[in-house]
């Protein structure tokens, strides 16, 4: 409140005291300056500045909410008076609202301030492509890619994100890639994992999806051709040669004629002289074992396989026919046709079917009468042998024979007319020593009357 007061200067004049005024004493206002982009890029930081006008120290309290709606709030110290920065979180696409409130360290001096602003932010835009060779094969991974660029030529940004390729109807190739084989500057490439089942017309669409950043695109179709792969077969046998009563065996070997191919699958079946026999066998490590049947005729055949890949990865194949010769089934050594008679055995009386070899000479001979002291000697004339020693006659065996030396059992007309091999081995070397004492004894008789 404010009085004024006058005193005069000469004493006639009086003085006077005026009407009491108020008057109102305010603080200056300072004003803030705010600095914001109009727009900015979804999901990347925006910049703000800010400052005051005079120049005072104070805190700036920085309230920010995006295009989703989140608030994000800060406050910045300038002890000096400078103006300050601040970078904000990463921005979702909308119109975001900018609040800054300046509040000044020595209130008493200046009044406060607000300032706002807003920013548009959008995501970038995105085109998307499919590079894919016009032929390939089946059963390897799709040799196509798909290429995201950004449309802005400023934002030098990669588009990160994920990319699915797909059908025309939309369903799947493979997996959904979202790791970039390839980046530069404002484009990446992502390549597909899906693996054609069999050959024919593929036809391919890549889709970039939405990311807070950038916004998705797909490709137009692109179409390549995909080819089975050419095989080739060889065949081989373990022997060339088997008997009639044997089996043999084919090798086959299956391969790719191409670089590049996966493992070859599929079966192989045998064929034998044009005609195909058993079942089909997978081809395993581009390899398969044919059992070929005993029981072929005598002869030579044509052996070969035939290679078949229900899948369509592989061309059919078929080895080259190799000749087997078939040979009669080998006699065993033991064996005897039926009625045929062991050598140096004599069929035995009675028709057990029981043959008796090497009944020795001691077996039947009658006792020589020098030896026993009996005379009987002296009338054998030199070179002449006693029936006893000639042995008995065909067909013919007395009871001593019949159960001297090792039979071959037999059963008759019912049994098995072939000896087997071991046994008929101890009946040649029981006749033989047979044989060799019984010429023995004859050599020793003969010395006695020669001495006589």
């Amino acid at each position: 409140m404010l009085t004024a007061v006058y005193t005069p200067g000469n004493p006639g004049v009086s003085g006077s005291t005026s009407t009491p005024v108020t008057v109102l004493v305010g603080r200056p206002a300072a004003t803030v300056t705010l600095g914001a982009p109009a727009t900015a890029r979804a999901d990347a930081t925006v910049t703000l500045t800010a400052g005051s006008v005079p120049a005072l120290p104070g805190d700036y309290r920085f309230v920010l909410v995006d295009g989703s709606g989140a608030t994000t709030t800060a406050t910045v110290a300038s002890p000096t008076g400078d103006p300050v920065t601040y970078p904000t979180p990463a921005l979702a696409e909308g119109v975001a609202s900018v609040e800054v409130t300046f509040t000044p360290t020595e209130p008493s001096t200046h009044r406060g301030a607000i300032e706002s602003t807003t920013i548009d932010v959008a995501r970038g835009q995105t085109t998307t492509t499919v590079v894919l060779p016009a032929a390939g094969k089946a059963g390897v991974v799709l040799d196509a890619v798909a290429r995201v660029r950004v449309v802005d030529p400023d934002d030098d940004r990669i588009p990160s994100g994920t990319v699915t390729f797909e059908l025309p109807d939309g369903t799947p190739l493979g997996s959904a890639q979202s790791a970039p084989v390839r980046t530069g500057p404002g484009w990446a490439e992502y390549a597909t994992d899906h693996i054609p089942a069999s050959p024919g017309t593929v036809e391919v669409v890549a889709r970039f999806a939405d990311t807070a950043a950038f916004r998705g695109s797909h490709s137009a179709p692109a179409t390549s051709a995909l080819t089975a792969w050419t095989t080739s077969a060889t065949g081989s046998l373990a022997s060339a040669a088997v008997a009639a009563d044997r089996s043999a065996v084919l090798r086959v070997s299956v391969r790719a004629d191409e670089a590049g191919a996966p493992a070859v699958a599929g079966e192989v079946r045998l064929v034998i002289d044009g005609a195909p026999v058993g079942d089909p066998i997978p081809v395993v490590a581009g390899a398969a074992a044919l059992t070929i049947p005993a029981g072929l005729a005598v002869g030579t055949h044509a052996v070969a396989a035939v290679y078949t890949d229900a899948s369509g990865v592989f061309t059919d194949a078929s080895t080259a026919a190799v000749t087997l010769t078939v040979t009669p089934v080998a006699q065993s050594p033991g064996a005897q046709t039926p009625g045929a008679q062991t050598p140096g055995a004599r069929p035995s009386r009675g028709g057990t079917g029981a043959v008796s070899v090497g009944a020795g000479a001691e077996g039947s001979e009658t006792a020589d009468p020098e030896v026993d002291g009996g005379s009987a000697a002296d009338e054998e004339t030199a070179g002449e042998t006693p029936a006893a020693e000639a042995g008995t006659p065909a067909g013919e065996t007395d009871d001593a024979e019949a159960g001297s030396g090792p039979d071959v059992a037999g059963s008759g007309a019912g049994g098995d007319p072939a000896a087997t091999p071991v046994l008929l081995v101890w009946v040649l070397v029981g006749a033989v020593i047979l044989a060799a004492a019984g010429g023995a004894v004859l050599l020793w008789r003969r010395r006695v009357l020669a001495r006589r």
